[in-house]
Protein backbone atom coordinates (compact mmCIF):
# COMPACT_ATOMS: atom_id res chain seq x y z
CA UNK A 1 0.00 0.00 0.00
CA UNK A 2 3.23 2.36 0.69
CA UNK A 3 4.84 1.79 -2.35
CA UNK A 4 1.62 1.96 -4.49
CA UNK A 5 0.86 5.65 -2.45
CA UNK A 6 4.33 6.72 -3.27
CA UNK A 7 3.87 5.80 -7.16
CA UNK A 8 1.03 8.03 -7.59
CA UNK A 9 2.08 11.40 -8.81
CA UNK A 10 2.63 14.27 -6.59
CA UNK A 11 -0.47 16.04 -5.49
CA UNK A 12 -2.43 13.61 -6.82
CA UNK A 13 -4.92 13.66 -3.60
CA UNK A 14 -5.19 17.40 -3.73
CA UNK A 15 -6.34 17.39 -7.12
CA UNK A 16 -9.17 14.30 -6.94
CA UNK A 17 -10.34 16.28 -3.90
CA UNK A 18 -10.16 19.45 -6.14
CA UNK A 19 -11.88 17.85 -8.61
CA UNK A 20 -14.33 16.07 -6.74
CA UNK A 21 -15.20 20.06 -4.67
CA UNK A 22 -15.57 21.38 -8.49
CA UNK A 23 -18.18 19.04 -9.61
CA UNK A 24 -20.06 19.35 -5.74
CA UNK A 25 -20.21 23.36 -6.26
CA UNK A 26 -21.22 23.32 -10.06
CA UNK A 27 -24.45 22.60 -9.21
CA UNK A 28 -24.58 25.71 -7.28
CA UNK A 29 -22.80 28.04 -9.48
CA UNK A 30 -24.89 26.35 -12.49
CA UNK A 31 -28.25 27.58 -10.04
CA UNK A 32 -26.70 30.69 -9.20
CA UNK A 33 -26.67 31.30 -12.90
CA UNK A 34 -30.51 30.22 -13.52
CA UNK A 35 -31.50 32.60 -10.86
CA UNK A 36 -29.55 35.65 -11.85
CA UNK A 37 -31.11 35.02 -15.72
CA UNK A 38 -34.32 34.83 -14.08
CA UNK A 39 -34.01 37.72 -12.13
CA UNK A 40 -32.63 39.95 -15.58
CA UNK A 41 -35.74 38.45 -17.24
CA UNK A 42 -38.06 39.37 -14.00
CA UNK A 43 -36.43 42.87 -14.56
CA UNK A 44 -36.43 43.80 -18.17
CA UNK A 45 -38.52 46.36 -18.37
CA UNK A 46 -36.28 48.25 -15.57
CA UNK A 47 -33.36 47.42 -17.74
CA UNK A 48 -34.63 48.87 -21.02
CA UNK A 49 -35.65 52.33 -18.99
CA UNK A 50 -32.96 52.41 -17.04
CA UNK A 51 -29.44 50.53 -18.14
CA UNK A 52 -27.13 49.30 -16.29
CA UNK A 53 -27.37 48.29 -12.89
CA UNK A 54 -25.62 51.31 -11.12
CA UNK A 55 -27.47 53.63 -13.49
CA UNK A 56 -30.79 51.80 -12.07
CA UNK A 57 -29.77 52.38 -8.26
CA UNK A 58 -29.51 56.04 -8.84
CA UNK A 59 -32.28 56.56 -11.11
CA UNK A 60 -34.37 55.00 -8.48
CA UNK A 61 -32.71 57.23 -5.77
CA UNK A 62 -34.06 60.39 -7.79
CA UNK A 63 -37.52 58.52 -8.50
CA UNK A 64 -37.47 57.85 -4.39
CA UNK A 65 -36.82 61.48 -4.02
CA UNK A 66 -39.47 62.66 -6.67
CA UNK A 67 -42.30 60.89 -5.11
CA UNK A 68 -41.21 62.79 -2.00
CA UNK A 69 -41.04 65.98 -3.43
CA UNK A 70 -44.58 65.21 -5.23
CA UNK A 71 -46.49 64.24 -1.91
CA UNK A 72 -46.22 67.81 -0.72
CA UNK A 73 -48.51 68.43 -3.21
CA UNK A 74 -51.67 68.03 -1.96
CA UNK A 75 -55.09 69.06 -3.04
CA UNK A 76 -55.47 71.68 0.32
CA UNK A 77 -51.75 73.08 -1.02
CA UNK A 78 -52.53 72.79 -5.22
CA UNK A 79 -54.90 75.09 -6.65
CA UNK A 80 -53.76 75.25 -10.44
CA UNK A 81 -56.31 73.24 -12.66
CA UNK A 82 -53.70 74.14 -15.74
CA UNK A 83 -52.29 70.81 -17.13
CA UNK A 84 -49.35 73.33 -18.71
CA UNK A 85 -48.16 73.54 -14.99
CA UNK A 86 -48.77 70.27 -12.67
CA UNK A 87 -46.97 68.72 -9.68
CA UNK A 88 -45.02 66.27 -11.70
CA UNK A 89 -43.58 69.45 -14.08
CA UNK A 90 -42.72 71.03 -10.51
CA UNK A 91 -41.40 68.49 -8.46
CA UNK A 92 -38.78 66.76 -11.46
CA UNK A 93 -37.38 70.58 -11.60
CA UNK A 94 -36.88 69.92 -7.66
CA UNK A 95 -39.68 72.28 -6.24
CA UNK A 96 -42.00 70.98 -3.06
CA UNK A 97 -45.29 72.73 -2.51
CA UNK A 98 -44.94 74.65 0.92
CA UNK A 99 -48.39 76.53 0.71
CA UNK A 100 -50.98 77.17 -1.95
CA UNK A 101 -49.09 80.34 -2.85
CA UNK A 102 -45.63 79.35 -2.51
CA UNK A 103 -43.29 76.22 -4.21
CA UNK A 104 -39.82 75.73 -2.81
CA UNK A 105 -36.59 74.32 -3.88
CA UNK A 106 -35.61 71.25 -1.52
CA UNK A 107 -32.06 71.93 -2.07
CA UNK A 108 -31.07 76.03 -2.23
CA UNK A 109 -34.66 76.84 -0.35
CA UNK A 110 -35.14 79.39 -3.02
CA UNK A 111 -39.05 80.48 -3.28
CA UNK A 112 -41.20 80.69 -6.38
CA UNK A 113 -44.71 83.01 -5.77
CA UNK A 114 -48.34 81.50 -7.43
CA UNK A 115 -49.96 84.75 -6.32
CA UNK A 116 -50.21 85.76 -9.72
CA UNK A 117 -51.59 82.08 -11.23
CA UNK A 118 -53.85 81.73 -8.20
CA UNK A 119 -55.67 85.18 -8.93
CA UNK A 120 -54.20 86.81 -5.39
CA UNK A 121 -52.32 89.22 -7.09
CA UNK A 122 -52.90 91.04 -10.88
CA UNK A 123 -49.94 92.67 -13.25
CA UNK A 124 -50.91 93.13 -16.76
CA UNK A 125 -50.04 89.78 -17.67
CA UNK A 126 -53.14 86.97 -18.81
CA UNK A 127 -53.18 83.85 -17.00
CA UNK A 128 -51.82 82.08 -19.98
CA UNK A 129 -48.98 84.91 -20.12
CA UNK A 130 -47.99 84.25 -16.07
CA UNK A 131 -48.09 80.03 -16.77
CA UNK A 132 -45.37 80.76 -19.60
CA UNK A 133 -43.18 82.98 -16.84
CA UNK A 134 -43.04 80.23 -14.28
CA UNK A 135 -42.55 77.42 -16.86
CA UNK A 136 -38.89 79.48 -17.28
CA UNK A 137 -38.76 80.43 -13.16
CA UNK A 138 -39.17 76.38 -12.18
CA UNK A 139 -35.62 76.35 -14.66
CA UNK A 140 -34.28 79.46 -13.87
CA UNK A 141 -34.98 80.32 -10.00
CA UNK A 142 -32.50 77.99 -9.02
CA UNK A 143 -29.32 79.39 -7.00
CA UNK A 144 -26.21 79.31 -9.28
CA UNK A 145 -24.82 76.29 -6.60
CA UNK A 146 -27.59 74.07 -6.75
CA UNK A 147 -28.18 71.17 -8.05
CA UNK A 148 -31.48 71.04 -8.95
CA UNK A 149 -30.77 73.49 -11.37
CA UNK A 150 -28.27 71.24 -12.81
CA UNK A 151 -30.64 68.19 -13.23
CA UNK A 152 -30.41 67.53 -17.21
CA UNK A 153 -31.84 63.85 -16.45
CA UNK A 154 -35.44 65.03 -15.65
CA UNK A 155 -36.88 64.36 -18.83
CA UNK A 156 -35.56 60.86 -18.90
CA UNK A 157 -36.31 60.91 -15.00
CA UNK A 158 -40.54 61.62 -16.31
CA UNK A 159 -40.22 58.87 -18.65
CA UNK A 160 -39.37 56.40 -15.83
CA UNK A 161 -41.45 57.94 -13.19
CA UNK A 162 -44.82 57.83 -16.31
CA UNK A 163 -43.66 54.10 -16.49
CA UNK A 164 -45.41 51.12 -14.67
CA UNK A 165 -43.08 48.10 -14.34
CA UNK A 166 -42.36 44.55 -12.26
CA UNK A 167 -40.65 46.60 -9.64
CA UNK A 168 -43.11 49.19 -9.34
CA UNK A 169 -45.98 46.02 -9.04
CA UNK A 170 -44.22 44.20 -6.76
CA UNK A 171 -43.35 47.16 -5.08
CA UNK A 172 -46.87 47.46 -4.45
CA UNK A 173 -48.00 44.18 -3.62
CA UNK A 174 -45.33 44.56 -0.63
CA UNK A 175 -47.21 47.33 0.65
CA UNK A 176 -50.60 44.86 1.02
CA UNK A 177 -48.96 42.49 3.45
CA UNK A 178 -49.72 44.99 6.17
CA UNK A 179 -53.22 44.39 5.49
CA UNK A 180 -55.15 41.63 4.97
CA UNK A 181 -58.76 42.84 5.39
CA UNK A 182 -59.18 44.45 1.95
CA UNK A 183 -61.78 43.11 -0.17
CA UNK A 184 -63.21 43.46 -3.75
CA UNK A 185 -66.29 45.56 -1.74
CA UNK A 186 -63.65 48.10 -2.12
CA UNK A 187 -63.67 48.36 -6.24
CA UNK A 188 -66.64 49.05 -8.61
CA UNK A 189 -68.43 45.85 -8.85
CA UNK A 190 -68.01 45.89 -12.66
CA UNK A 191 -64.40 45.40 -12.54
CA UNK A 192 -64.55 42.76 -9.95
CA UNK A 193 -62.66 39.27 -11.31
CA UNK A 194 -61.68 36.17 -9.97
CA UNK A 195 -58.17 37.39 -8.77
CA UNK A 196 -56.87 38.79 -5.14
CA UNK A 197 -57.85 42.02 -4.61
CA UNK A 198 -54.28 43.20 -3.72
CA UNK A 199 -53.09 42.07 -6.94
CA UNK A 200 -55.42 43.90 -9.06
CA UNK A 201 -54.76 46.93 -7.24
CA UNK A 202 -51.04 46.38 -7.50
CA UNK A 203 -51.03 45.33 -11.35
CA UNK A 204 -53.12 48.99 -11.40
CA UNK A 205 -50.62 51.09 -10.01
CA UNK A 206 -52.27 51.35 -5.99
CA UNK A 207 -50.25 50.70 -2.85
CA UNK A 208 -51.44 50.50 1.08
CA UNK A 209 -51.13 53.04 3.30
CA UNK A 210 -52.97 52.97 6.27
CA UNK A 211 -55.70 53.53 5.80
CA UNK A 212 -55.82 54.36 2.37
CA UNK A 213 -55.30 52.81 -1.27
CA UNK A 214 -52.96 55.13 -3.00
CA UNK A 215 -51.55 55.81 -6.34
CA UNK A 216 -48.42 55.36 -6.59
CA UNK A 217 -47.68 57.72 -8.94
CA UNK A 218 -50.42 60.82 -8.27
CA UNK A 219 -50.87 59.61 -4.47
CA UNK A 220 -54.55 60.09 -5.12
CA UNK A 221 -56.35 58.49 -1.73
CA UNK A 222 -58.98 56.37 -1.23
CA UNK A 223 -60.32 54.77 2.07
CA UNK A 224 -60.23 51.32 2.12
CA UNK A 225 -63.38 50.82 3.84
CA UNK A 226 -65.18 52.80 1.12
CA UNK A 227 -67.75 49.92 -1.13
CA UNK A 228 -68.07 49.72 -4.58
CA UNK A 229 -65.92 52.82 -5.50
CA UNK A 230 -62.55 52.20 -6.92
CA UNK A 231 -62.18 52.76 -10.39
CA UNK A 232 -58.53 52.37 -11.90
CA UNK A 233 -59.56 54.05 -14.71
CA UNK A 234 -60.87 57.05 -13.44
CA UNK A 235 -59.86 57.42 -9.75
CA UNK A 236 -55.95 59.19 -10.18
CA UNK A 237 -55.35 63.35 -10.36
CA UNK A 238 -55.88 64.66 -13.44
CA UNK A 239 -51.65 64.93 -14.12
CA UNK A 240 -51.41 61.23 -13.13
CA UNK A 241 -49.45 59.33 -16.13
CA UNK A 242 -51.26 56.43 -15.29
CA UNK A 243 -54.75 58.21 -15.86
CA UNK A 244 -54.04 57.35 -19.50
CA UNK A 245 -52.33 54.32 -18.94
CA UNK A 246 -55.37 52.30 -17.12
CA UNK A 247 -57.12 53.71 -19.99
CA UNK A 248 -55.19 52.30 -23.50
CA UNK A 249 -57.03 48.33 -22.58
CA UNK A 250 -60.36 47.83 -20.93
CA UNK A 251 -59.33 46.92 -16.97
CA UNK A 252 -61.18 43.73 -16.86
CA UNK A 253 -59.60 42.07 -19.51
CA UNK A 254 -55.78 39.88 -18.99
CA UNK A 255 -53.28 40.59 -21.34
CA UNK A 256 -52.01 37.16 -22.47
CA UNK A 257 -51.57 36.34 -18.64
CA UNK A 258 -48.35 38.76 -18.62
CA UNK A 259 -47.97 41.66 -15.91
CA UNK A 260 -49.93 44.61 -16.58
CA UNK A 261 -46.56 46.62 -17.03
CA UNK A 262 -46.30 49.84 -19.87
CA UNK A 263 -44.55 47.26 -22.39
CA UNK A 264 -47.15 45.23 -22.28
CA UNK A 265 -50.47 47.54 -22.65
CA UNK A 266 -48.82 49.30 -25.51
CA UNK A 267 -48.06 45.72 -27.13
CA UNK A 268 -51.36 45.67 -26.76
CA UNK A 269 -52.74 48.78 -28.24
CA UNK A 270 -50.49 48.24 -30.95
CA UNK A 271 -52.10 45.22 -31.83
CA UNK A 272 -54.97 47.12 -31.42
CA UNK A 273 -54.50 49.75 -33.62
CA UNK A 274 -52.99 47.17 -36.45
CA UNK A 275 -56.36 45.18 -36.30
CA UNK A 276 -58.44 48.50 -36.73
CA UNK A 277 -56.11 49.49 -39.27
CA UNK A 278 -56.52 45.77 -41.02
CA UNK A 279 -60.31 46.08 -40.70
CA UNK A 280 -60.58 49.37 -42.54
CA UNK A 281 -58.45 48.41 -45.69
CA UNK A 282 -60.36 44.96 -45.53
CA UNK A 283 -63.56 47.29 -45.52
CA UNK A 284 -62.00 49.54 -48.19
CA UNK A 285 -61.65 47.17 -50.27
CA UNK A 286 -64.95 45.20 -49.87
CA UNK A 287 -66.80 48.81 -50.55
CA UNK A 288 -64.28 48.93 -54.14
CA UNK A 289 -65.39 45.52 -55.40
CA UNK A 290 -68.65 46.32 -55.11
CA UNK A 291 -68.64 49.72 -56.53
CA UNK A 292 -66.85 47.92 -59.35
CA UNK A 293 -69.48 45.21 -59.30
CA UNK A 294 -72.72 47.58 -59.52
CA UNK A 295 -70.96 49.61 -61.85
CA UNK A 296 -70.41 46.93 -64.38
CA UNK A 297 -74.60 45.58 -63.90
CA UNK A 298 -76.46 46.84 -66.71
CA UNK A 299 -78.87 48.90 -65.91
Amino acid sequence: MNKSSSCLPPNSNSENSQDEGNIQNTPNSFLKSIKLAQDSADHLDDYILYGTNSFTDSCRKDLDDLRKRLKTYTSKNWKISSLKITPLKCALLGWISISPDYIQCDKCKKCISLKFINGEKKNCLTYHGNIQILKKELKSSHKNFCRNRLLFNYNQLEKCFNMLTQYDIKENEKSFNKCNDITWELVSESLVENDIVSNFLSKHGYYYEEPHIKCAKCFYEVNRKKKNFLDPTIHHKSWCPLLLLNNTYKCHEKIDNNPITTLNRFEVLIRELKNDTLKAIEDKNVTKSKERYYSKKPD
